[in-house]
């Protein structure tokens, strides 16, 4: 993976049956395009430096993760991988027709309580692609005096 991964901070929380789980936020004037290929990586092994990190996925032919969209949430399988530290970390890559609009807000949700059960669910605008194969984008506008 590159240096240049969008990177955010997730925070463990804890849920009514005390199972943590972890969740981080991104707003901001940028579209993540899954339409290409995108891997997620999540880094929970060192306490305080829980981290979810973006890529462009790094191989053509990839084993993408099993994902299901129901109206503005996507939940994608995430696979438990071991470090050469022996620390665990998750890798989910996805493509999907559509990008996740992060100008409003988006939210990520990593769910590590069940073994063999865990899973990234993605909340916000998700824009599907139009039949063209390209997305619907907003233009931005320039203005000259």
């Amino acid at each position: 993976m590159s240096l240049n991964n969008l990177k955010i901070d997730i925070n463990p929380k804890f849920d009514k049956d005390d199972n943590v789980y972890h969740i981080g936020k991104l707003k901001a004037p940028i579209s993540i395009d899954l339409s290409q290929g995108v891997t997620f990586l999540i880094f929970l092994a060192v306490s305080g430096e829980e981290e979810l990190q973006i890529a462009v996925n790094d191989k053509e032919s990839a084993n993408f993760s099993r994902l299901k969209v129901v109206k503005n949430k996507i939940k994608i399988e995430m696979d438990k991988r071991v470090d050469k530290d022996d620390r665990a970390y998750y890798v989910c890559k996805v493509r999907y027709p559509g990008v996740i609009n992060c100008f409003e807000e988006a939210c990520f949700l990593a769910f590590t309580s069940r073994e063999e059960n865990e899973e990234l669910q993605i909340t916000g605008l998700i824009e599907l692609d139009d039949k063209s194969g390209r997305s619907k984008r907003r233009e931005i506008e320039i203005l000259r005096r």
